[in-house]
């Protein structure tokens, strides 16, 4: 299946990591409002999906970006928000916490994730993901530091601990 993919951006350089990633568009967040990236890609209709890795104020953005009876998909809301938008646009709302089966102890939970994880395994080999991972690489010693480091922003791609 092929889709075309928008990624918000707050800069030139994530821009060309994105393009580089093979994104489509890259749409600047910290120049655009959600409202005038809708209208100028969709003609106002909205994205049929959006994938939101922030949460919080985000996803109140992806609930507006989304087209009506479109899907959102979390993977942090941790905030109370308001969700009558969710609900005036009819649409489906998804969170994927992967930890959840370990917490709970769920073995078809993790069963599940498990055969998740090697499906994306299978599709990063075949070269159809590609994850992109900050260069700079923490110790298991440094959890706190890499912690602190992300929290900040200072990370491009997923921050990795060696264990």
């Amino acid at each position: 299946m092929e889709a075309e993919v928008y990624v918000t951006v707050s800069n030139d350089d994530q821009a060309k990591i994105v393009k580089d990633l093979d994104a489509d568009y890259a749409i600047d967040y910290k120049q655009e409002t959600v409202q005038n990236f809708v209208n100028r890609y969709t003609a106002g209709k909205g994205f049929d999906v959006v994938f939101d890795t922030i949460g919080n104020q985000h996803l109140k953005d992806s609930f507006e970006a989304v087209k009506r009876k479109g899907t959102v998909v979390t993977t942090l809301s941790l905030d109370t928000i308001d969700m009558s938008l969710m609900h005036e646009k009819a649409l489906a709302f998804h969170t994927v916490y992967m930890i959840i089966p370990i917490f709970y102890n769920d073995e078809a939970g993790k069963q599940e994730h498990g055969q998740q994880l090697n499906h994306i395994t299978e599709l990063v080999e075949a070269g159809k993901v590609k994850p992109l991972i900050d260069p700079h690489i923490f110790s298991h010693d440094q959890a706190a530091e890499a912690h602190d480091y992300a929290e900040v922003g200072k990370n491009t791609g997923k921050v990795v601990i060696t264990v």
